[in-house]
């Protein structure tokens, strides 16, 4: 919370912070919204308390588009999107560095049940803002790999079925485009790295239910480095990947970019 109220002094005026609500054990989450455009993205990182890389990616990414909102393209952004992140939703899970919440459920199938006051956050911010594209943030097993290639999976994307038979809607597309886009802009860094995340429909998961109530999801994973390469990479490789899909999306909403690319992607494999 601290680096929020930081972020925010240092850019008065230009990101309104709301606390959305409390977590099970009373800590708040907050939420941080920037930009001024008419199509509104929603971000959240660390719906499991153990899995950090994403979260600070979220906080230099607003600050980034600030300190370079002169540019032309932070100001593209800024100017065409509002962008809605929940840079910690799971705190008491964060705090003991756990997986689910300090009810000992996991939030991310909660989507039905709504029995954690962090799902029903999640939730109750997607309904009254109905943004037009979502990206659930996470790290997956060290140890996954990208199909039978051997290589470790640096990162899985997945664009999230809203129904058992994986129907494309016209927002679904958008989010495989947005996975195509994200691939594209991290080959040069981690080439043979990426792969696509298990896309069986889970009925209960908040991915697939936002997906359904009418916000299509795009879901990050981040996972292993090679030898020698610091756990901060993965950080840096989530700003990247944010950066370039919004600056496509704010552009031309991510039309130069072909989903077949985001369907050739090997799966992935824990064959490892």
């Amino acid at each position: 919370t601290r680096s929020l109220q930081t972020l925010a002094s240092e850019h008065p005026g230009e990101i309104e912070l709301e606390r959305v609500g409390e977590s099970f054990l009373g800590r708040p989450i907050q939420m941080m919204t920037l930009g001024r455009g008419p199509r509104k993205v929603l971000l959240w990182s660390q719906m499991h308390g153990d899995e950090p890389s994403a979260t600070p990616a979220l906080l230099d990414m607003a600050d980034y588009l600030l300190d370079h909102a002169e540019e032309a393209g932070p100001r593209l952004i800024l100017d065409e999107l509002t962008l809605l992140m929940i840079p910690m939703l799971n705190p008491d899970g964060s705090e003991l560095y756990l997986r689910r919440n300090a009810q000992g459920i996991d939030i991310n199938r909660d989507a039905l049940n709504l029995a954690t006051p962090e799902g029903r956050i999640l939730k109750a911010v997607r309904d009254e803002h109905e943004p037009m594209l979502g990206f659930n943030l996470h790290d997956q097993n060290r140890r996954t790999a990208v199909g039978d290639s051997g290589k470790l999976a640096t990162n899985s994307v997945l664009a999230v079925a809203g129904d058992p038979e994986a129907t494309v809607t016209p927002g679904r597309l958008r989010a495989k485009r947005a996975c195509s886009a994200i691939f594209e802009a991290l080959a040069p860094f981690m080439p043979g790295g990426m792969a696509r995340y298990d896309e069986d429909w889970s009925p209960r998961a908040f991915g697939d239910n936002i997906t359904a109530w009418g916000t299509p999801v795009v879901l990050i994973e981040s996972g292993g480095l090679p030898p020698g390469r610091e756990f901060s990479e993965l950080t840096r490789l989530n700003f990247v990947a944010l950066l370039t899909v919004l600056q496509d999306l704010a552009k031309d909403d991510l039309a130069d970019h072909d989903p077949q690319v985001y369907e050739n992607l090997q799966r992935n494999s824990s064959n490892t």
